[in-house]
């Protein structure tokens, strides 16, 4: 997504930090669903925000070419595909993890680092 909003001169990345978080994806969403105003694509800023809207409108003055929207809403679709992905991998490993639940025995060593029976017997069994 970072490519296209370049390729539209949009600096969002200079204002905001993370363009995937709240106010990136709003401002993304927003952009890719038709909203051309700097202004009131600024208004869209979470309030954690630091950046003033001026300075957010101003990194939104770009070229909004219906080919480089058509790049960012292939890539934003596929940005979307990818986290749903990741949720049910994290799902899926944490089932699997809920299984070994009654099996680990944590101990806490005195900097604070878990010490696992199961990380022990994984060591053991490991090919390495």
């Amino acid at each position: 997504m970072q490519k296209a909003l370049t390729e539209m001169n949009i600096q969002l990345h200079r204002v905001i930090s993370d363009i995937t978080g709240t106010t990136g994806m709003a401002i993304i969403n927003a952009i890719v669903s038709g909203e051309r105003d700097p202004k009131k694509l600024a208004e869209l800023k979470d309030e954690h925000i630091r950046a003033s809207c001026t300075s957010i409108a101003a990194a939104l003055t770009g070229d909004y070419r219906p080919e480089l929207v058509f790049v960012l809403s292939q890539e934003l679709g596929l940005y979307k595909f990818y986290q749903t992905q990741i949720t049910e991998c994290d799902a899926q490993i944490e089932e699997c993890l809920a299984r070994f639940a009654d099996k680990i025995d944590v101990k806490i060593n005195p900097r604070g680092l878990a010490k696992t029976s199961w990380q022990k017997a994984t060591r053991k069994c490991s090919p390495v």
